[in-house]
């Protein structure tokens, strides 16, 4: 790099850090304005978790290998259509339905869908 444009490097780094300087009072401004956009897209539909503790959730059962087998029977799908609404692999229903694994986390949750509400709650 020769002298030339070394000091012309140094002088735009100056010239940005004035520009910075002289919008740090913007940034609150800005900030501030930010969040409220964020608040009002969030509207009244945001649940806190107090809100959600008192909605008092029923608790989610957990599925047997008998269970999930006669639940996807129940709803006169294969275990490969059954795999494709909880977005899952066509093995893995069987690996429970064989019981070699237990469904947990989401597929606890939709499993309980599917019971209470049917296969077209998810889709």
């Amino acid at each position: 790099m020769d002298n030339a444009s070394g000091k012309a490097e140094g002088e735009l780094r100056h010239e940005v850090k004035r520009e910075v300087n002289n919008n740090a009072d913007a940034l609150p401004e800005d900030r501030h304005q930010t969040a409220q956009s964020v608040r009002d897209q969030a509207g009244p539909d945001t649940i806190t978790m107090r809100q959600y503790n008192a909605l008092q959730l029923p608790p989610l059962r957990s599925y047997s290998s008998v269970d999930i087998r006669c639940l996807r029977l129940r709803c006169k799908a294969s275990q490969a259509a059954f795999a494709a609404y909880l977005n899952i692999c066509t093995s893995t229903i069987q690996k429970w339905e064989q019981g070699q694994k237990r469904p947990s986390g989401t597929a606890v949750k939709l499993l309980n869908m599917i019971e209470r509400k049917g296969l077209d709650a998810l889709g």
